[in-house]
């Protein structure tokens, strides 16, 4: 459309990021992590240090992650975030021993960095270009943090139920499963303009 972004398509990204965040931090396996890692053949010691090996992975791509938001797109960077997640997620399915597991983390950190901060650019980018009223904006990015919370939450039910219905290998293949539904939903996004014309669609 001549560089012309469909309203509606902007519209959408609302929604399709919201739902990208819901998803991004749904960790079904998060309350059975320790057991699940030990069961992997991990001593304490070593789910510390699968946990240490996290925060440094985020630490370190960070900023080179928000470089890549910049120069690259906020829409591509969610779906090489997305993709990332995916295979970390599916990972789980056979990692055994402590370098499985750490290939697991080191991927989640990364798509972390990489989701972190491209998601809130882009919807803050789609509602300035729907010339919404900033106080509209912040309320929607006040959004987007609260339903993390609760994808947490539901994501926490969700393993107790599984648990008590089937096995902890109920709850990793679930998990692996919903890990790939942020490329589901980052594919749907449509990069917000910079500087361009906003058109309702007919």
């Amino acid at each position: 459309m001549n560089g012309q972004i469909p309203r509606r398509g902007l519209e959408k990204n609302v929604a399709n990021t919201l739902a990208l965040g819901f998803f991004q931090v749904f960790l079904v396996f998060l309350p059975i992590a320790v057991p699940f890692f030990q069961s992997k053949g991990l001593d304490m010691q070593q789910v510390f240090l699968l946990q240490a090996i996290f925060g440094a992975v985020v630490m370190i791509t960070e900023v080179p992650s928000g470089y890549a938001a910049d120069v690259l797109g906020r829409k591509p960077t969610l779906v090489v975030g997305a993709v990332i997640a995916g295979i970390g997620h599916t990972l789980l399915l056979f990692a055994d021993g402590f370098l499985g597991l750490a290939l697991f983390e080191i991927a989640l950190g990364v798509s972390a960095s990489l989701i972190s901060g491209a998601d809130l650019a882009l919807l803050y980018d789609s509602e300035a270009a729907l010339e919404r009223p900033e106080e509209e904006q912040r309320k929607v990015v006040g959004r987007l943090y609260g339903i993390r919370t609760t994808s947490e939450a539901v994501s926490a039910v969700l393993c107790s139920v599984l648990l008590l219905l089937w096995s902890m290998d109920a709850v990793i293949y679930v998990q692996a499963a919903a890990g790939w539904i942020p490329l589901l939903l980052a594919v749907r996004l449509v990069e917000p303009p910079v500087a361009s014309v906003v058109v309702a669609m007919v």
